[in-house]
């Protein structure tokens, strides 16, 4: 059996004793339960380490692990993508984060549009954003990724052009544009993938697009809905440039 994985925030140095944060005692011994004795694989979201686990002490409020042995190894995508996300509805805003980070991505900025949720104050904001976080850490578990995308605070799309890189190209999906995904060029690995509401963009947030130099594309004769766009999108990049075959 596969053997649990677990992100720790941890400097990771081979015989060293750690406790376990409290999330991560309660799902090993209350969900897994797993036992004194029992092996587990840790990992830091920063390097390309993991590291072999031994749980040594349990009890009703503490876990303690010691580490083993640390091995390298690569299992991230080389394809530098990062997602730019309309925030949706809440589950299909949790589905579009997990996938996104098993299919590899680098980053994820959620963005505020003319058609998707209305910010939110800086409580909400700050608790959607600690959930997301919580995607990530637990996407990056499951899939056996050892760095943790990075997810950004979410912004307004008008905040999101200003802060782009203009030199990094940038796609925005539009079931009406005149191009193909097939026809753009990806010469360096390193793009942002804009993906619209349910409503999708509106005309002036297209023509703003437009205007920053962005390439409207369109994935073929469908409309996709939102959690959708954004898994079909990065699944064609991994199989046509990437590492998904």
């Amino acid at each position: 059996m596969r053997l649990p994985r677990i992100h720790l925030d941890e400097v990771l140095v081979k015989g060293a004793n750690l406790l376990l944060p409290s999330e991560a005692r309660h799902h090993l011994v209350n969900v897994l339960r797993l036992k004194i004795g029992d092996q587990l694989i840790l990992f830091d979201g920063k390097s390309q380490q993991e590291a072999s686990a031994r749980i040594t002490h349990l009890d009703r409020k503490s876990a303690t692990i010691s580490i083993q042995s640390i091995e390298s190894t690569c299992r991230e995508s080389f394809l530098d993508i990062s997602l730019i996300q309309a925030i949706s509805s809440a589950d299909k805003m949790d589905f579009t984060i997990q996938k996104a980070v098993e299919l590899g991505v680098k980053s994820i900025r959620p963005i505020f549009t003319e058609r998707s949720q209305k910010p939110w104050k800086s409580d909400r904001l700050e608790k959607k954003w600690a959930h997301w976080n919580g995607i990530v850490v637990h996407a990056c578990e499951q899939s056996g990724r050892t760095h943790l995308p990075q997810l950004h605070t979410p912004v307004s799309y008008q905040e999101y052009l200003a802060l782009r890189f203009t030199d990094r190209p940038t796609l925005i999906l539009e079931p009406s544009a005149n191009q193909t995904i097939k026809e753009i060029k990806h010469e360096s690995g390193a793009f942002d993938i804009l993906v619209g509401p349910e409503g999708g963009f509106t005309s002036q947030e297209l023509l703003q697009a437009e205007n920053a130099g962005i390439f409207q594309v369109k994935l073929g004769p469908r409309i996709l809905r939102t959690e959708t766009a954004g898994v079909a999108i990065l699944t064609w990049f991994q199989i046509q440039h990437g590492d998904l075959a």
